[in-house]
């Protein structure tokens, strides 16, 4: 009976405890309101300079394909929230377990849309679901105390050339994307930062580049161009039009009616392409002349690629359109060159021939702007 007695007792011990609550590990705590940032600075060619049509500054980067690209940021620590008014260093934080890798740690991440994949990035710029740069490693941040972030991203080596616009955010991993604020405090009207990447042969003009229009008083005729000024691979923007191209050449476009612009454009008339001189024949006539020359060409130093003739209409004239891409031996110290070509006949009746190159934005809108004068 005492064994009977104990036993009893011990089972009754073991059915309390079955329904005491057993108290759960300690659940993840999220943190709102733990990424409030200012913009304090950004890299990118005089970034203050370039403000875009809602009114924020950005950066400008100038880049080829397959190159490596430092990119870095610093901002402001405006968080409110005081269980998370300290920002860490990725290392520092504890681990929240296997279910929230980074948990808590401060990232770049791709925003604009959230996460998504630019496709001009080559993947190797990424730490993580080719949509993280880096995460923040560094001394604890304290509210108002600034944090630099520094990363590098790799251009695709297959990018076109063209302009690329790289939206970044900050994120505090499983608990907010970061509000950037501006000084006052108030929430930004832009969540984000932005970079336009130029890329290869690109060129970029800022949305307030004023665009000035040339007139040839001579042969009667007229284009539109940006008052900016190509210094270093990069444009600026000049009080005096005459520098947006080679002065010695603007200044002589009124007595030759020849120029020859910062963007690889020409408009001239007569003999320069070495096919004769069609001034006196019809833009199409003329067209067709400089085509045939072309396919002639028998030049043993280079390899030409000649399009078929397509029909445009330029100046308010019908005329022809056609491309030449010409690629010289190995060794040539001359690059290799894709060009386009077309024609119109002036109000004095001079025909002139137009020459850019393909796929060179500012050119075409320069050449579409020709007009009789």
């Amino acid at each position: 009976m005492k064994y009977l007695s104990i036993l009893t007792k011990l089972m009754a011990v073991a059915l309390v405890i079955s329904f005491i609550p057993v108290r759960p590990a300690q659940a993840f705590e999220q943190l709102p309101r733990s990424l409030r940032w200012e913009l304090v600075d950004q890299n990118g060619t005089s970034q203050q300079t370039h403000v875009n049509s809602v009114g924020y500054s950005y950066g400008v980067i100038y880049a080829q394909p397959g190159e490596t690209v430092n990119l870095s940021l610093t901002v402001a620590n405006r968080s409110t929230n005081p269980r998370g008014q300290v920002w860490y260093g990725a290392s520092d934080i504890l681990s929240e377990g296997p279910g929230y890798p980074n948990a808590h740690a401060i990232g770049v991440g791709t925003w604009d849309p959230m996460d998504h994949i630019p496709s001009f990035l080559d993947p190797s710029s990424f730490v993580i679901n080719n949509n993280r740069f880096a995460y923040y490693e560094g001394p604890a941040i304290y509210r108002d105390g600034r944090m630099g972030v520094y990363f590098n991203v790799k251009i695709k080596d297959s990018t076109p050339s063209g302009v690329y616009d790289l939206v970044v955010s900050l994120v505090r991993e499983f608990d907010e994307w970061g509000y950037r604020v501006n000084p006052n405090g108030t929430n930004h009207r832009y969540r984000g930062v932005l970079w336009k990447f130029v890329i290869g042969d690109a060129i970029y003009l800022d949305p307030g580049v004023q665009w000035k229009q040339f007139t040839n008083i001579r042969h009667g005729y007229a284009f539109n161009y940006p008052d900016v000024k190509i210094v270093g691979g990069y444009p600026v923007v000049m009080s005096n039009h005459y520098d947006v191209y080679n002065p010695s050449l603007a200044a002589s476009i009124s007595v030759n009616g020849r120029i020859w612009g910062e963007y690889g454009l020409s408009i001239g008339t007569g003999y320069e392409l070495d096919c004769g001189d069609y001034r006196n024949m019809s833009p199409q006539e003329a067209a067709k002349h400089i085509w045939n020359c072309q396919k002639a060409d028998s030049n043993p130093n280079l390899t030409k690629t000649i399009s078929e003739l397509r029909s445009r209409v330029l100046a308010g004239q019908a005329t022809y359109e056609f491309d030449v891409a010409t690629y010289f031996n190995p060794g040539s110290s001359l690059a290799d060159r894709h060009e386009a070509y077309t024609f119109f006949k002036s109000s004095d009746g001079t025909t002139f021939n137009v020459q850019w190159r393909v796929g060179d934005s500012i050119s075409e809108r320069i050449v579409d702007s020709i007009r009789l004068y």
